[in-house]
């Protein structure tokens, strides 16, 4: 597989996923930009092994990562791509891993990265045009994802739900 068509993938994933694919020459896994579904790996000698829990790859007689048990301690989180396990990684949000089984290649990307925000001094009215393009672009992700089926939004009288809610009647869309 080449990066095109690997970002091709991961485009026609959508936005929620943790995806693993085996063929018999090379093993491909990715995570949505927010990792969503976690992936976690381990290489061996010849063999790579993947998981969507680190626990399931663990070995009887793996090393502890004690810098990372502190951490997890403090935050209840392991730092970068780190575990719990030294020779245990995740695969961190935004990233895919390619691995090819003939000549035992490794090849870890991160396709999307979070930048820094670059602020212009611009009418208020053209962010409200733009962050109204993109609320109608959700809600229609939305109701093209539920194929017609009843969507369940929970209140919470935040402005989350009632974003949603108000969205969806805007756009007709009946079975809520």
């Amino acid at each position: 597989l080449d990066s095109i068509v690997i970002n091709k993938i991961i485009k026609i994933l959508g936005n929620q996923f943790g995806i693993i694919i085996y063929n018999y020459s090379w093993i491909f896994a990715a995570t949505d930009c927010c990792r969503s579904y976690p992936i976690f790996w381990r290489l061996n000698k010849k063999k790579i092994t993947l998981s969507p829990q680190a626990n399931l790859i663990k070995e009887e007689y793996d090393e502890i990562n004690y810098d990372q048990l502190q951490a997890y301690r403090m935050s209840g989180y392991t730092i970068d791509d780190s575990t719990l396990w030294k020779k245990i990684s995740n695969l961190k949000s935004g990233s895919y891993l390619f691995f090819t089984k003939k000549n035992l290649k490794l090849v870890l990307k991160q396709y999307f990265l979070y930048e820094n925000w670059n602020f212009k001094n611009k009418k208020i009215s053209l962010y409200e045009n733009l962050l109204k393009k993109e609320i109608n672009k959700l809600l229609n992700n939305i109701i093209k994802d539920a194929k017609g089926r009843r969507i369940i939004i929970p209140l919470s009288a935040g402005l989350d739900s009632r974003l949603i809610v108000s969205g969806l009647r805007k756009h007709n869309y009946k079975r809520v």
